[in-house]
């Protein structure tokens, strides 16, 4: 399962690099410049601070829910097609969360930890935050969306070597190397060869019990902290949900072990916890 992660690697990480739009709100001055275009065409005529204070709420909603007529209800009436493409966000007008920079920096710190060998500070959780933010804070030449596993490798080659140094240049170099080639693999692969199972969106439905599940599972993985069981006594009847709950007593009972051969699968399994989980959401969301 580790290696199948490791695959898949490349194209998780720019999934989750470009899914911060998702979540991000217009900075200052994009909120700015949609304002007046809506005050120059008569179709807003309250304050700025009122203004943001929707725009905040029209972004709360996820990306793909997001439309044209849910923004036309806060206006004095329908804004044309031409105004409304200004609110695409990009990195460079965005203000991106981070918390959920934090949350993929140490995704990805783990899975470079256990699948490469290099100093452990250049691929941290702080270098990797800082390669991030690097990316989602892009100069006036830099690329402001669509970001690719090859733009991470060059950011995180100019974040490590202000890291551990140009003496060390060389180490850097073959990671580089060696992720570029794990990019073009993951590439050429088919589909079920570097992703895990896909859900099947016409079937697969949370409720409220079985999100809040994943949700507080999710957490715990994340966090370290005891993951908890299914809450229902009968336990969880859809496959994707049963899958987790098998992963979740698999790492109990390996916290519990004292075999050196057992504990060592614990960062394992706890990764795939949370892939799994992150999975489920995705699918769901989408």
């Amino acid at each position: 399962m580790m290696q199948q992660m490791w695959k898949s690697f490349p194209r998780d990480l720019e999934r989750k690099l470009n899914d911060l739009l998702d979540e991000a709100v217009p900075n200052s001055s994009k909120a700015f410049q949609l304002y007046k275009s809506c005050q120059a065409e008569n179709l807003w005529n309250q304050s700025f601070e009122t203004f943001s204070q929707r725009l905040s709420e029209f972004c709360a909603v996820p990306r793909r829910q997001r439309s044209k007529s849910r923004f036309d209800q806060f206006l004095s009436r329908p804004m044309d097609r031409s105004i409304y493409d200004g609110f695409h966000l990009t990195y460079r007008t965005a203000l991106i969360e981070p918390t959920s920079v934090r949350n993929i920096a140490s995704w990805a710190h783990h899975l470079m930890r256990l699948n490469t060998r290099i100093d452990e500070v250049a691929i941290s959780i702080t270098a990797i935050e800082k390669t991030i933010n690097k990316l989602t804070n892009p100069g006036i030449h830099d690329k402001d969306s669509d970001l690719e596993f090859f733009d991470f490798c060059e950011a995180w080659r100019s974040v490590a070597a202000s890291i551990i140094g140009d003496k060390n240049k060389f180490v850097i170099n073959s990671l580089v190397n060696d992720l570029k080639i794990l990019d073009r693999a993951s590439k050429e692969a088919k589909p079920a060869q570097n992703t895990l199972p896909t859900i099947d969106r016409s079937f697969i439905y949370l409720t409220q019990t079985e999100t809040e599940w994943i949700k507080n599972v999710y957490r715990a993985a994340f966090t370290y902290a005891a993951i908890p069981r299914y809450p229902l006594a009968k336990g969880p009847d859809k496959l994707e949900l049963i899958e987790i709950q098998k992963l979740v007593t698999l790492s109990c009972l390996i916290e519990k072990s004292d075999r050196f051969e057992i504990v060592q699968h614990f960062e394992s399994v706890r990764l795939t916890i949370l892939v799994r989980c992150d999975r489920l959401f995705y699918e769901t969301a989408a």
